[in-house]
């Protein structure tokens, strides 16, 4: 297939399939690329009519093509799970068989995409056999790489997080990048802590050139806060991770990115039914509005239970106070920049429509 054909895989179950149709679409809605993309789908079990929507959502933009693929997923028995049970981000490890093409990029069916595709096409691998970003929580090997002297490898060598990876397919060929990381999983299923991303820092040590963060910026707080990052959001300038288990379409959250992705979603027509999203936009709701005393009555809630020897629900309830005092600030922030927020969704649900009526 042609070059100026743009190639992006992704891997998907029915769970995540609300974060797959924002993902893909959210991509489609940022590219000023003219010249045809085409989406490779590893289906883990998507359902009939969802996949029917996608394909019809997809239609509304110009020179798209989407190719479904069914795998074997015994693959990864043995394997950890993911969250909520899935095993489907295993499946990049299969790109090198299933896909014929030199190179894709794969993408994480839980990201909004901002940044233009084609630039990120258009880089040179350098020789690497991959192209990705850091992981922003993990500055080193050393930090999931429980053996790394008996692996003989640099302990502050660069992680990266393989949600965002373009891959020189030519290369994990001839390398058997797959079959190796495959292998490691297997023979050191303890020391991978993040799955398949684990095994993949180990394989690539160093054969990897690295990305601007803002095409991957993960979620996590300690990492991100999206009252010093609004601005770049205002701008389209960032493509934003939802690495956590708090997943927009199952976990509600009225902050800034989860509105974005709502958004998205109601101008293409999408509901979100799934009970357990439905209550926890009703919990959510309710609790937003005893949001000043809720830091309190968990940080109570677990020092009782500390004091009862319940340490483990202790320290969930210490957990749960600290998100409710950084919502709490959040809340605050939101309502002095309110008019700003109200002003960026607006704008995001122009661009989508636009994208649509006029394709890309």
């Amino acid at each position: 297939m042609m070059n100026d054909t743009i190639q992006i895989a992704c891997a998907s179950d029915e769970r995540y399939f609300p974060g797959l149709l924002g993902t893909l679409t959210s991509i489609l809605v940022n590219t000023t690329h003219k010249k045809g993309i085409i989406f490779h789908i590893i289906d883990g079990g998507i359902k009939e009519d969802s996949w029917e929507f996608l394909k019809t959502t997809l239609k509304k933009f110009h020179n798209i093509q989407i190719l479904r693929y069914f795998i074997d997923q015994s693959h990864f028995d043995g394997f950890p799970d993911f969250f909520y049970d899935s095993k489907m981000a295993y499946a990049r490890l299969l790109l090198p068989k299933l896909l014929s093409e030199e190179k894709v990029i794969y993408i994480d069916s839980d990201i909004l995409f901002f940044k233009d595709i084609k630039l990120l096409w258009n880089l040179n691998f350098d020789g690497h056999a991959a192209i990705v970003a850091l992981e922003s929580s993990i500055p080193y090997l050393k930090d999931d790489c429980p053996n790394i002297e008996e692996l003989k490898l640099e302990p502050t060598a660069p992680y990266f997080n393989s949600g965002i990876m373009y891959f020189n397919l030519a290369k994990f060929r001839e390398k058997k990048i797959s079959f190796q990381a495959i292998q490691y999983l297997k023979n050191h299923k303890d020391n991978c802590k993040y799955w398949d991303q684990s095994a993949l820092n180990v394989v690539l040590y160093k054969d990897f050139k690295l990305l601007d963060q803002n095409w991957n910026t993960q979620s996590h707080r300690k990492t991100f806060l999206i009252e010093e990052r609004i601005d770049d959001f205002k701008r389209f300038e960032v493509n934003y991770h939802f690495v956590t288990s708090s997943k927009p379409w199952l976990r509600y959250n009225d902050n800034p990115q989860n509105l974005l992705f709502y958004s998205l979603l109601d101008e293409l027509g999408y509901i979100l039914t799934d009970p357990t999203f439905i209550n926890s936009k009703k919990t959510y709701k309710l609790k937003i509005k005893f949001v000043r005393f809720l830091p309190m009555f968990y940080s109570i809630r677990s020092l009782l239970k500390k004091l009862n020897g319940q340490l483990i629900k202790a320290e969930n309830d210490r957990k749960i106070a600290q998100f409710w005092r950084e919502q709490l600030s959040i809340e605050k922030w939101k309502q002095d920049k309110k008019k700003v927020i109200n002003e960026m969704d607006k704008e995001w649900r122009k661009k989508v429509r636009h994208s649509q009526r006029f394709k890309i």
